[in-house]
């Protein structure tokens, strides 16, 4: 008897399964995904981890983004996946995509804004809502 999970030929993991033989567990694969062997389910995180040419194998961690920042706050777009889309919402105005990662944006003004970060698997999709907070200048 061993454990597996199946996976899909991105490497996404979808599901457990325990203590049965190889050729009871392939009746539980599903159509375009594969069988992984490991030896023990526990700490196996889909969040965390993906099967790269066989290989049990941790995901990049995601981008960490501050609740709140002082303006001018710049989208750090370099830490990104090639490929990701950046989406920027506030309570008003129209969204901005962002597609092109050499770009340098930065939000000036003050304001409570979504950042939304889509990227390819493997990587992590995030969604925060940052508050952004008006420079203070410092005078006499």
């Amino acid at each position: 008897m061993k454990n597996y999970v199946t996976y899909d030929p991105e490497g996404r993991i979808h599901y457990s399964i325990t203590n049965l033989p190889e050729d009871e567990a392939l009746l539980s694969v599903v159509d375009g995904q594969a069988l992984f062997e490991i030896g023990d389910s526990v700490g196996i995180s889909q969040d965390k981890q993906f099967i790269l040419n066989g290989i049990l194998t941790n995901r990049p961690p995601p981008p960490e983004l501050p609740s709140t920042a002082v303006a001018p706050w710049v989208i750090p777009l370099n830490s990104l996946a090639s490929g990701a889309v950046v989406t920027v919402s506030r309570e008003y105005g129209t969204d901005i995509v962002i597609v092109d990662l050499s770009e340098i944006w930065d939000i000036e003004d003050a304001g409570t804004y979504l950042i939304q970060i889509e990227q390819p698997f493997p990587y992590h999709r995030v969604t925060q809502e940052i508050v952004i907070e008006a420079a203070t200048s410092g005078g006499l």
